[in-house]
């Protein structure tokens, strides 16, 4: 009894011979990419802010904050979502709370809307990047 070969091939298309990009593919990916980088200008946001509302360190650093307080409150439900939603809604879920959390400030622009929209930010980058590092686990380790 012969084995079969369980290697990955990519994808070629039938006139070059080069590997085939799907577009499906490639834009959660793209879009997970901006949203980390997103989280990557907190400091930026709470200058601007700061200076916007003339608020004092402490109460500008309630944004940074805001964004970072997510890492240690939501690994555990987003461990819950992902086995309800399964691993690709959830990350679609996290792209999506990251556009709302984009839009907020642009409606209204407020010190309350940044914090909210802020801490969605943060909640959706914590969601993403733990559902993207169990994706890696479970590919990696499981095939």
């Amino acid at each position: 009894m012969g084995q079969q070969n369980n290697t990955a091939k990519a994808k070629t298309s039938s006139k070059s011979g080069k590997p085939k990009f799907d577009i499906k593919v490639l834009t959660p990916i793209i879009l997970s990419f901006f949203v980390s980088g997103m989280v990557g200008t907190a400091g930026l946001v709470t200058n601007n802010v700061q200076n916007s509302f003339g608020l004092s360190d402490s109460s500008a650093s309630l944004l940074a904050s805001s964004i970072y307080i997510w890492f240690l409150v939501i690994p555990i439900p987003t461990g819950y979502i992902m086995n309800s939603l399964g691993h690709k809604k959830t990350v679609l879920l996290a792209l999506s709370l990251s556009i709302i959390s984009l839009i907020f400030p642009i409606i209204h622009y407020s010190y309350l809307t940044m914090i909210i929209s802020l801490s969605i930010l943060g909640i959706a980058n914590t969601i993403l990047q733990i559902s993207l590092i169990h994706c890696k686990y479970y590919f990696t380790y499981t095939r």
